[in-house]
């Protein structure tokens, strides 16, 4: 459940509500109205949005931006994935899932390849929303062997010229304590806004 309401102090659930509900994305502005004490997990997201034109990134000389191929980039996408995230359980499957969900959209999901050798070093992932309607940036990866040389802000870039047909905004959410080096990469995409959320759950 996602809750966020303009006035705190007219809230949408009651206090029954609030005390029975064991899970919920709460906007910083309403924590007040639940319990925090009986929560276990009280996990902080910042969202940002941008809206517009995209800004002009392009790919670093010797790489460039490719398509990404469901009948045959699924591996290769959950192996970059645990190499770039050790600690998640995405894999194949999981992506294979991903590709099943109404949110799938076959133009956004972007690979980073060398161009001479076309090995595929980054991975951009968004989901569609036909119904708000918004584009979500859910996964960004790229190699560690790769980093630091501008291809996270040529992805993303990517994904936002390819999603400006689709929907006037697009949204970006990451775990506070992950914030520093993300919150530069994407304000220097010109995403903006302060707004956090708390993963709240028993």
């Amino acid at each position: 459940m996602a809750f966020w309401c303009t006035d705190p102090q007219a809230p949408l659930l009651t206090p029954q509500q609030a005390a029975q509900t064991p899970f919920a994305l709460v906007h910083q502005n309403d924590l007040p109205i639940f319990d925090q004490h009986r929560f276990s997990r009280k996990s902080p997201y910042f969202r940002l949005s941008h809206s517009g034109r995209p800004p002009e990134v392009t790919c670093p000389h010797r790489f460039c931006c490719q398509a990404f191929e469901p009948q045959t980039d699924i591996k290769q996408a959950g192996n970059l994935i645990q190499t770039c995230y050790p600690n998640t359980a995405v894999d194949a499957d999981s992506i294979r899932m991903w590709l099943d969900r109404p949110v799938y959209h076959p133009g956004l999901l972007v690979w980073a390849a060398h161009v001479h050798s076309g090995e595929k070093v980054g991975l951009g992932i968004a989901k569609y929303d036909p119904v708000v309607p918004e584009v979500s940036l859910e996964w960004l990866q790229v190699h560690p062997r790769f980093q630091e040389k501008g291809l996270g802000k040529a992805l993303i870039g990517e994904l936002m010229r390819k999603a400006i047909d689709l929907a006037d905004i697009m949204r970006v959410s990451w775990k506070v304590h992950h914030s520093n080096q993300l919150k530069r990469l994407y304000r220097g995409c010109g995403f903006e806004g302060s707004n956090m959320w708390w993963l709240l759950s028993e």
